[in-house]
């Protein structure tokens, strides 16, 4: 069977419940080529509001391993192949709220590919918007996704900063999604243990009270764990 479906989006409002809402515009076109089927697409978001959980759902922990019986994967039906080649406009009005961020989201992205192994090349970047960590409001200098693979494993490059101190601190997060690296950073730059101060409690390690100590090394054992730069900084703050 060989055939063309064509769909035209005006504002059309895709997804609204209470986490999330999303209106578009843009045009789709699904043929089939007998061999095969062909997704195409190429859409802009004309508003819309994302939410997401305050925590991370359950997830099975990095060191458990689970085996499985080899079985060889099964073959597609014939005519049932599916291809993706689609355009994501973020626009102007695009807003995402949730696990302490507060900001509007830009950029595009191309995704290509099955999909059960899609790939995606392109940007989202946020506009402005404020961080809420480690009991603190940062501002977002700079937050990056970008593309150029896998649609689940985009690289990072993601800058929030505390503002109006003396030494004004922040957090840097770069890698990947699944293998992000977190530092800290400073203007002016300072020693590791006072930028986790004065990010944490606003001031300096001279101006410490009784049990800040603790509270640091907390915060340092959250934020950085054990394999990332400066992940040393709890034995030395304590």
């Amino acid at each position: 069977r060989t055939g063309t479906l064509r769909v035209k989006a005006d504002r059309a409002v895709i997804t609204q419940s209470p986490s999330r809402f999303l209106a578009l515009s843009g045009e789709a076109r699904l043929a089939s080529e007998g061999k095969g089927m062909v997704a195409e697409g190429d859409f802009k978001a004309d508003a819309g509001w994302i939410g997401a959980l305050e925590t991370a759902p359950p997830a099975v922990s990095e060191d458990v391993v689970v085996l499985r019986a080899k079985q060889p994967p099964a073959e597609p039906k014939r005519g049932e192949a599916l291809r993706v080649e689609a355009r994501f406009a973020l626009g102007d009005h695009l807003y995402f709220e949730g696990r302490g961020l507060d900001t509007r989201l830009a950029g595009e992205v191309r995704v290509s590919g099955p999909p059960t192994a899609l790939r995606a090349i392109g940007t989202i970047r946020t506009e402005g918007g404020t961080y809420k960590g480690y009991g603190q409001k940062l501002a977002i200098e700079r937050g990056v996704l970008r593309f150029a693979g896998p649609v689940d494993n985009p690289q990072l490059s993601v800058l929030a900063v505390r503002k109006g101190l003396a030494v004004e601190p922040g957090v840097e997060v770069l890698g990947t999604v699944m293998r992000p690296r977190v530092r800290l950073v400073s203007t002016p730059d300072v020693p590791e243990p006072e930028k986790l101060s004065w990010l944490v409690l606003g001031r300096g390690p001279s101006d410490l009270a009784p049990g800040d100590a603790s509270v640091l090394l907390a915060a340092a054992t959250s934020m950085l764990g054990g394999s990332n730069p400066g992940a040393d900084i709890g034995e030395r703050v304590a």
